[in-house]
C-alpha cells in the first residue's frame, strides 16, 4: 500500500502541475479574446468551406480539460492519502509529508467545489500554485512511514487537534 500512495503521490502532482498548465494557457487566451474585442476584431475568423478559429471570451476547452486534469489530481491524491492511511494506521498527521499531502488535497477540494458552485476558473492561478508548492514540499521532506508518537495513541483529543 506504501508503494500505491507513492504512485498516487506522483500521478497527483503531475496531474496538478498540468491542470495549471492549462489554466494559465485559459487565462491568456482571455486576455486576447478580450484584446481582440476592444481592438473591433471579429469573434470568429473563417469562411465557407474554411476552417476557421473561434475565439469566444475565452477558450472554453482548454478551461475544461484543465479542469479535468485537476480532477484528476484531486482523486489520486485523495487515493494516496486513503492508501497511506492503509498502511500506516492512522490518519494523515504523523508527519510534515503526510500533513503536506493532506492541506494540498484539501486547497484543491475547496477550490473545485467553488469553481462548481461559482464557475469561476480563473480562481485556479491561486489555488493550484499553493497546493503545486506544498507538494513540492512533501516531495522533498522524508515520506518513511513511522508509528505514532506515544502522545498521539492515547488522548483521542489529541490526535483530534493534531
Amino acid at each position: 500500500m506504501g508503494k500505491l500512495a507513492e504512485y498516487a503521490f506522483v500521478a497527483g502532482t503531475l496531474s496538478t502541475f498540468l491542470a495549471l498548465v492549462g489554466y494559465v494557457f485559459y487565462a491568456l487566451s482571455g486576455v486576447r479574446a478580450a484584446r481582440m474585442a476592444a481592438a473591433g476584431v471579429p469573434m470568429s475568423t473563417g469562411g465557407m468551406g474554411t476552417v476557421g478559429f473561434t475565439s469566444g471570451p475565452r477558450t472554453t476547452s482548454i478551461g475544461h480539460y484543465a479542469t479535468l486534469l485537476g480532477w484528476l489530481g484531486l482523486i489520486a491524491l485523495g487515493s494516496g492519502l486513503v492508501f497511506r492511511t492503509i498502511a500506516t494506521g492512522h490518519g494523515p498527521f504523523s508527519n510534515m509529508y503526510e500533513f503536506s499531502i493532506a492541506f494540498a488535497f484539501g486547497i484543491l477540494g475547496a477550490y473545485y467545489w467553488f469553481e462548481r458552485k461559482y464557475h469561476q476558473r480563473v480562481l485556479g492561478l491561486l489555488a493550484l500554485p499553493v497546493a503545486l508548492a506544498l507538494l513540492g514540499y512533501a516531495a522533498t521532506v522524508p515520506a518513511t512511514i513511522e508509528p505514532l508518537v506515544p502522545a498521539l495513541q492515547n488522548n483521542m483529543l489529541l490526535t483530534v487537534h493534531v
